[in-house]
């Protein structure tokens, strides 16, 4: 990095004017002058010797007057906030995965138990159903009478 001492006119006005700028190479130096003035005539190029140093004032002005560190602090952002939801996702897989890997409080004692209490001796019940629609009734007398009322 070096300082460059560029004096030119301008070709329009024919004003003189001196820039100082900071580059690697004079030929980035004259592109940059041409960018910011547009069209001029150089008249005189020097080179006051490479920079050391810069302040950290300059330093700080270069880097927030790029719009480039905008776009990296809110793709940081936004990262954060999708990791941030993966992390919420993977807290409720684990929540449900827990529940579902919980072995049941029930003892197979308990179990045996409830099934000898449940296992009563079920009532046989014969049900006669009507041949011609879906009439049930449990006596057969009952059935016979409403195929006699209600078919024929």
């Amino acid at each position: 990095m070096e300082l460059f001492q560029i004096q030119y006119e301008t070709k329009n006005a024919g004003q003189a004017f001196t820039a100082s700028i900071v580059a690697e190479t004079k030929e980035k130096a004259i592109d940059r002058i041409y960018r910011e003035v547009g069209a001029i005539k150089v008249n005189t190029l020097s080179a006051k010797g490479p920079v050391h140093a810069l302040d950290d004032e300059i330093i700080d002005k270069f880097i927030n007057k790029s719009g480039k560190l905008d776009k990296f602090k809110k793709r940081i952002k936004d990262r954060d906030e999708m990791i941030k939801d993966y992390e919420l996702e993977m807290e409720e897989l684990k929540k449900q995965l827990n529940s579902h890997q919980q072995k049941p409080s029930v003892s197979s004692k308990d179990l045996k138990e409830a099934l000898r209490s449940n296992q009563q001796p079920a009532e046989k019940k014969t049900v006669y159903v009507c041949p011609y629609c879906d009439f049930e009734t449990e006596k057969k007398n009952g059935a016979k009478s409403h195929i006699t009322k209600m078919h024929k």
